[in-house]
């Protein structure tokens, strides 16, 4: 990692250091986390960020899809930009920038994927206590 010394005005340095305190860092690391928050949101304009149970998760801009939704989404279908996109009702180049998104940070990404895939019925359950398991057979219509 580079290390890069630069002066803030104060009332700047004053929110990182508040911040920091937030963020639980000290204000090296509050300012770091910003500047790397603000190189994702210039490189990739249409992934915004939202704070979850695991941290911050990138999300395709002005959705409710999460960018790792969009990965998996892509494996099951071939990586077919198109197939996707239908399956979303989202423009190809939204699924392009959220599948370029996930090619820079794919520690990130996998991370987010791995803790979705771990959810079992138990484990809803102890986050949703009132939860109900309903099974049923499907049969065929007519």
């Amino acid at each position: 990692m580079a290390t890069t010394t630069f002066d803030l005005q104060s009332s700047a340095a004053g929110f990182v250091k508040r911040a920091s305190t937030t963020l639980h860092t000290d204000p090296e690391g509050a300012a770091s986390l910003f500047l790397d928050e603000l190189y994702r949101r210039r490189a990739f304009p249409n992934i915004a960020f939202r704070q979850s149970p695991i941290g911050q998760q990138a999300y395709i801009r002005g959705t409710r899809l999460k960018v790792w939704s969009v990965v998996i989404t892509a494996r099951d279908l071939d990586d077919d930009l198109g197939a996707v996109a239908d399956h979303f009702e989202v423009d190809p180049a939204l699924v392009q920038e959220a599948l370029a998104y996930a090619d820079r940070f794919p520690v990130e990404i996998e991370a987010a994927i791995e803790y979705g895939n771990s959810f079992d019925f138990e484990r809803l359950q102890s986050i949703l206590p009132h939860a109900q398991l309903f099974e049923f057979t499907a049969d065929p219509i007519g």
